[in-house]
């Protein structure tokens, strides 16, 4: 069972970890950002802004890595 922490991250992150869609000529592109931190919870409040949680992060991450990936119709 996950404690209050976990619980807290995991609701930070279903806020802000959403793809970025932007429309391209034939297909859709997605942006994904994974942060190693230095720490198992954040010291965030319930309800914190997005851009609250982006700040509590930047202050902990140890490495990162970004992913990109289109999703369009195949052209048979």
């Amino acid at each position: 069972m996950p404690n209050a922490a976990d619980t807290n991250i995991a609701q930070a992150v279903r806020q802000v970890a959403h793809p970025l869609t932007v429309a391209a000529s034939d297909c859709d592109r997605y942006f994904f950002k994974l942060h190693a931190l230095d720490r198992r919870s954040l010291d965030i409040a319930p309800g914190a802004s997005s851009e609250d949680v982006l700040q509590a992060v930047d202050a902990r991450v140890l490495d990162a890595a970004e992913l990109m990936g289109r999703y369009g119709r195949a052209n048979f």
